[in-house]
């Protein structure tokens, strides 16, 4: 424990939970999303420079997850209140394979 007599977790372990509790996920979910992706963005198909593992893109009325993106892009669709069709054909062609 640390000094205040709580369990440190390690970030691999803070992801995993975060996962779980956020998404509903299991980290070997993730991982299959990320590799059926071939670990790039959904949408602009590059790997995240920004952070070293890709956002969890999903639906805030469903929950479901459409796919894993790149910082910029996970940006842009959250500022975006209109995202096009090609974004989200992009979006569910992860889902579907």
């Amino acid at each position: 424990p640390d000094v205040d007599g709580k369990y440190l977790q390690s970030d691999d372990e803070k992801f995993v939970s975060y996962l779980r509790r956020t998404y509903g996920l299991h980290i070997e979910e993730y991982t299959a999303i990320a590799e059926a992706q071939n670990n790039v963005c959904a949408i602009c198909e590059q790997p995240d420079e920004a952070r070293p593992k890709l956002s969890v893109d999903h639906d805030h009325a469903t929950g479901k997850v459409r796919g894993l993106l790149c910082t910029s892009c996970n940006v842009i669709i959250w500022m975006t209140t209109a995202v096009t069709p090609v974004t989200m054909t992009k979006l569910g062609a992860v889902n579907d394979t």
